[in-house]
């Protein structure tokens, strides 16, 4: 149980079971030498992230997060710059050649009498 009493599920595949039963097993001796430690919670943040990374809409991974708010699941996700730009990258292409067509439109089809307003 989390928060206001409500049930999370955090999906995981059987290979990261295993890691997080190994990491479980060894945590000890993994927390003294200072590494990275993670948990069940990471897992639900990676789990959103890759969500967010495949498509999903915001809307979507929050109620699948079981999350009132969309507020809650953006602190959930975590998008580096690559991940931005290679959503971004489709969308500028299409806006990019939108424009070229509607300019060309604009300025090529006159007539040597018609001016640009």
């Amino acid at each position: 149980m989390a928060k206001g009493s409500r049930e999370r599920v955090v999906p995981y595949s059987a290979t990261i079971g295993e890691l997080l039963r190994a990491y479980l097993a060894h945590r000890r001796p993994l927390l003294q030498a200072n590494l990275p430690q993670f948990s069940a919670h990471t897992f639900r943040h990676l789990c959103l992230t890759d969500l967010a990374r495949s498509g999903w809409e915001l809307h979507q991974i929050a109620q699948f997060a079981g999350h009132r708010n969309p507020a809650t699941t953006l602190l959930y996700i975590h998008l580096s710059g690559q991940d931005l730009a290679e959503q971004l990258t489709p969308g500028m292409s299409h806006i990019h050649a939108w424009r070229v067509q509607t300019l060309a439109h604009t300025f090529l089809d006159r007539t040597p009498t018609e001016e640009v307003q």
